[in-house]
């Protein structure tokens, strides 16, 4: 997996140079390597800037540093649940306004819907399509 950020820039300038190119980030949660990879190549040729985040516990701390105008967020981090993530950021008023589109192999996903206020729910294994699409659905109802 390549580094997400651009070597010997800091965040500030990053986040600036992505704002002028009109590039939406997209913060990716997921324990599973590959799956972060497989996203990440998707999304970036979709003209996506990614942000890969392979350990849920420092979650809030990526949106915090990156500001990503959407979030894609796995239910099962290991140590970490995806839902007691999408909670807290659904109930900060700095965070409740990014999408967050929350995806696994969890049967249930009403459930999980209902437990997080998540804004969207793609079931694993998941279609590429469907996956950019909702993206950008969400991205063009949230402005």
């Amino acid at each position: 997996m390549r580094p997400f950020l651009l070597s010997g820039l800091s965040t500030k300038r990053w986040i600036s140079i992505c704002n002028k190119i009109n590039m939406e980030r997209v913060l990716v949660v997921d324990d599973n390597i590959d799956i972060l990879e497989v996203v990440e190549m998707i999304l970036e040729s979709h003209g996506f800037e990614i942000i890969l985040n392979p350990k849920g516990e420092e979650t809030i701390n990526y949106v915090e540093k990156f500001a990503p105008q959407i979030i894609l967020l796995d239910v099962f981090l290991g140590n970490v649940n995806g839902t007691d993530i999408c909670r807290q950021l659904k109930a900060n008023p700095k965070t409740n306004h990014i999408p967050v589109i929350m995806f696994s192999a969890h049967s249930n996903i009403n459930a999980v819907m209902d437990v997080c206020k998540a804004d969207d729910f793609i079931a694993k294994p998941f279609d590429l399509n469907n996956l950019v699409e909702k993206i950008q659905f969400h991205l063009n109802h949230s402005n």
